[in-house]
């Protein structure tokens, strides 16, 4: 028989004794090469903070923020016009419930002005429109176009796809990991 191939990691020169707690991240990456034929720099992953460690759970919460927001972004990028991860965000939610933008920034945790402003960029676009509220004329509430619609036909299956690869490593655990993942994640957002 034929010498066993050195694996990804014994290639690099990956200690055996890292190797058990990477293996995960050498599984994603042998994932998305072999479904999107792209791999994740994982040069990081071996320097990641100690996830054992509570004093690094921030830390841990910013990157992975910081990765979904660049996955969003490439999603937004594949609509026209280009969408960031605020505006998807904003856009996504004026669909399902039209609001104005004081309720939208506290849903979306923003200050006011910031979704004013990208408000004003979605309508500059003609993927909302607003008019004045009748509670309130200081207000004007957002409503999304029949163009926003068109957006929304192809972003919302590409963040769905997203959602399905960020979790295809719980598969292994099974339908309990996704769906506590999914309520923490839930609860998470709704501290402070």
């Amino acid at each position: 028989m034929g010498e066993r191939s050195q694996t990804w990691m014994e290639r690099r020169g990956v200690p055996s004794s890292e190797r058990e707690f990477n293996a995960p991240w050498v599984r994603l990456q042998e994932h998305l090469v072999g479904r999107y034929g792209r791999g994740v720099a994982l040069d990081r992953r071996w320097e990641r903070p100690d996830p054992d460690d509570l004093a690094n759970l921030a830390l841990l919460l910013r990157q992975a923020s910081a990765a979904v927001d660049a996955d969003v972004a490439r999603a937004g990028r594949a609509c026209v016009p280009v969408l960031t991860p605020t505006e998807c965000d904003v856009l996504r939610r004026v669909a399902r419930k039209p609001s104005a933008g004081s309720n939208l920034a506290a849903y979306l945790r923003l200050t006011p002005q910031r979704v004013s402003q990208v408000l004003g960029r979605l309508e500059s676009r003609g993927l909302i429109e607003r008019e004045q509220s009748w509670r309130d004329a200081r207000e004007r509430r957002a409503s999304v176009t029949t163009a926003g619609r068109e957006v929304l036909r192809t972003l919302d299956p590409r963040l769905h796809d997203l959602a399905v690869t960020w979790l295809d490593e719980l598969d292994r655990e099974g339908e309990e990991a996704r769906a506590a993942l999914v309520a923490l994640v839930a609860v998470l957002a709704d501290l402070t």
